[in-house]
């Protein structure tokens, strides 16, 4: 503590003689180590992982019963920046957390009752690398213009000051020695990222408008996105990794999608465009996935009189997560992906291919594969926990002594 206060005092009163302060407090100063500044893991997951400002919401919505309010207080809620959902059963308030940040008094008009309920009938967002717009410029700011529309998305006119609350957690991790984003998936032992496209998983050309957006019902996480060159599908796995988007032509011209619907029964994607008729798009009907026969050999040769074990690792993707993705007991591996050949699974999960993404391992009865002598490739076909079809194949030769 004496070490800070020479400090801040010779700042204040000389900064000429900040250097003559510093040399002299260090060597006051009890315990001062030259390593202050190297932050360890347990300092970043403190700093970075659990700083969670992106699961905030920016809006609280209060829900009441009809007619708890007046209609005189509904109109001093409106004039003071408050909306309402259009909702037959219930009151649904809109609150900006601008609004509601440091404002006591609004609680007690809206009542407790209300916004707890509101809170419990909404999940927090994840934390990713999204930030609600109420927290990048409007929350700790002082209006300069007190309005009601000054409490809605951030308007540079109604504020003196802007301020990104993204940029100081940056700043926040700075200070406790933080290293940057990529050296830190370094020594996290993950794969560097070359572009602001692989962290956010955003359709990577700048020149696509989206129009319309669909979500497949019957394969998890996955979205297609109707735009000006056509329609797109992005994919995410179970542990909430980045968004992967491709183009998803499937017989179809990159024509200007405006009107976008997935069948909920047959998963058919209908698109219509602007001025080249609609076209119907059917999807696979089942979802391809990666493995590696015999991971670490590159012939994957296989003795058929052998009565030991094959392995097989289902690799992983950023759009899949195979050790918790799929369902092991519903593996089958063999000559033509049908055969009940499947022994066990690791319990626990490696990288076998060096991409930084955990594999999962299974291994298989070579005696219940069902290959034959001239037999170039296996297959393995199975589910996910969630029940999509899964199915993936790789190279063999196939051995008889």
């Amino acid at each position: 503590m004496a070490f800070n206060r020479k400090l801040i005092v010779e700042v204040a009163g000389d900064t000429r003689g900040l250097e003559r302060s510093f040399s002299r407090a260090s060597r006051q100063s009890r315990g001062f180590s030259r390593d202050i500044g190297r932050a360890g893991r347990g300092a970043a997951v403190a700093t970075v992982g659990f700083r969670a400002h992106s699961q905030i919401h920016g809006t609280m919505e209060p829900l009441a019963p009809l007619g708890t309010y007046t209609q005189a207080q509904l109109d001093a809620f409106a004039a003071e920046g408050l909306t309402q959902e259009p909702d037959t059963t219930q009151i649904h308030l809109v609150i900006p957390l601008s609004l509601a940040f440091g404002n006591p008094s609004l609680l007690q008009r809206v009542g407790v009752g209300p916004l707890l309920k509101g809170l419990a009938g909404e999940r927090q967002y994840k934390n990713d690398e999204q930030i609600d717009n109420q927290l990048r410029s409007v929350l700790f700011q002082i209006p300069a213009n007190k309005t009601a529309q000054c409490f809605g998305l951030p308007d540079p006119n109604c504020f003196s000051v802007v301020s990104d609350l993204g940029a100081i957690d940056v700043a926040r991790g700075r200070d406790h020695g933080i290293p940057t984003y990529n050296a830190l998936r370094v020594a996290y032992r993950l794969p560097v990222k070359t572009s602001f496209t692989d962290i956010t998983g955003n359709l990577q050309s700048s020149s696509l408008c989206v129009n319309a957006l669909a979500i497949d019902p019957h394969i998890p996480r996955t979205l297609y996105a109707g735009t000006n060159r056509g329609v797109y599908r992005g994919r995410s796995n179970a542990t909430g990794g980045p968004w992967v988007w491709e183009a998803y032509i499937n017989g179809m011209p990159r024509a200007d999608v405006r009107t976008l619907e997935v069948h909920p029964v047959t998963g058919t994607i209908d698109a219509a465009t602007y001025g080249r008729s609609a076209f119907e798009l059917v999807p696979e009907p089942v979802l391809s996935i990666g493995i590696d026969i015999k991971p670490g050999t590159s012939e994957n040769i296989i003795n058929i009189k052998s009565r030991g074990m094959i392995a097989v690792a289902i690799l992983s993707s950023v759009t899949f997560d195979a050790p918790n993705e799929v369902n092991r007991h519903s593996l089958r591996f063999g000559r033509t992906g049908a055969e009940a050949s499947l022994a066990r699974c690791n319990k626990h999960a490696q990288d076998v291919n060096g991409d930084g993404l955990p594999d999962l391992v299974c291994h298989f009865s070579t005696s219940l594969t069902g290959f034959r002598v001239g037999d170039t490739v296996g297959f393995l076909k199975g589910l996910t926990a969630e029940g999509v079809p899964i199915e993936g194949s790789d190279a063999v030769r196939i051995l008889e002594h």
